[in-house]
């Protein structure tokens, strides 16, 4: 199973105060080292991590540079087919980067995105349109979910 670690489903790798989530993604993370999961990345990550205060931001670009995950480029195509969610509807015009991660999954041909964005990503509705309009362009599907969601 291909994985993309979404920049919110990183962030919690660290954060003692949500244990739950924390320990979710940790072993997924592990299950991407060992486990026949494949871990991605993409270079949207790397930049939005780039944003975050340290110590948290060389934390987490050592982690998501780390032999565990697959770098992804943000290509032509990606930024294309993200407008067309954003001009769709599927995902607000005031977060394009999250269209841009579905984008970038789609386009790599991965099964699911690792997230803790509920408010946008990890969403029945977000999930069915983006895949109506990956139906049209004769893409993949996607599936989107919270860590300790992913089997």
């Amino acid at each position: 199973m291909k994985v993309y670690f979404e920049t919110s489903a990183l962030g919690f790798y660290f954060d003692d105060r949500s244990p739950a989530e924390r320990d979710a993604v940790r072993l997924l993370v592990h299950r991407a080292s060992r486990e026949g999961v494949e871990g991605f990345v993409s270079d949207l990550v790397l930049a939005e991590i780039e944003a975050a205060p340290e110590p948290t931001r060389t934390r987490l670009l050592r982690l998501a540079t780390s032999p565990t995950f697959s770098l992804l480029p943000v290509t032509e195509g990606a930024r294309e087919l993200a407008e067309a969610y954003v001009t769709e509807g599927v995902l607000p015009k005031a977060f394009p980067a999250d269209a841009l991660h579905v984008a970038i999954a789609v386009l790599n041909r991965i099964d699911v995105i690792a997230s803790y964005n509920l408010r946008h990503l990890v969403r029945h509705r977000t999930v069915a349109e983006a895949n109506r309009i990956n139906r049209g362009r004769r893409l993949g599907s996607i599936d989107i979910r919270s860590p300790e969601q992913i089997p």
